[in-house]
This record gives structure tokens, sequence and C-alpha cells, in this order.
């Protein structure tokens, strides 16, 4: 298993999105299983985008990791597809901004 720190005590204004944590699937040689924690109080969405091939990343249809409804630490099991590269992005609702965000992708 492999622990790839996505965020930790990050902040999000109202409405904003982070900047892409890059995370290379390839070069750690994963078998496609995902565990991601997110630990915050706050309502935040994580999706992501890709690439096969090169370090331009691209949308992905049904993109969303997960949507975390607040309340502390949940374990959520992603989807994600056969991708050399993926960039994970955390989204703030439209209303609300988004406090002490923590998340860590497991990849097996």
């Amino acid at each position: 298993m492999v622990t790839e720190k996505l965020f930790v005590n990050a902040d999000l204004g109202a409405g904003s999105t982070s900047p892409g944590v890059p995370v290379e699937l390839g070069r750690l040689g994963a078998q496609g299983y995902f565990g991601l924690d997110v630990d915050c109080d706050d309502v935040v969405t994580l999706v992501y985008k890709a690439s096969s091939d090169s370090n331009t990343p691209g949308d992905v249809d049904d993109n969303v990791l997960a949507t975390h409804v607040g309340g502390g630490k949940i374990c959520y099991a992603p989807a994600v597809g056969p991708y050399a590269k993926i960039w994970i992005y955390a989204v703030a609702p439209a209303d609300a901004p988004v406090t002490g965000l923590t998340a860590t992708l497991n990849i097996w």
C-alpha cells in the first residue's frame, strides 16, 4: 500500500477550488484499489482530472471521488480509471468555506 497526503489542515473560501494535487499512479504500480480518508467538519467535494500519458490534466466523466458531508473523519472507496496520473482537487460549496481539511489517499 502507498499513502499519498493530499491536504493537511487546508482552508478554502466559499465556492473556491484548491490547486490540483498530482498523484502519479503509473509510477506507484498501483492495482487500482483506493481508500480515501477525509477529515473535516465542513462539507467538501473531492474531484479529479486525469491523464493517460502526459502532464496535462484532462476532464473525466463522473470525476467525483467523494462528497464529504462533514462531521469529522470518514473513509471512502472511490473508483478511479486506469490513468497514469491524476490531479485531485477540493471544492468548497458555493455558500460556505471549508476549514481544516485533511485528506489522505491510500492506494493498493
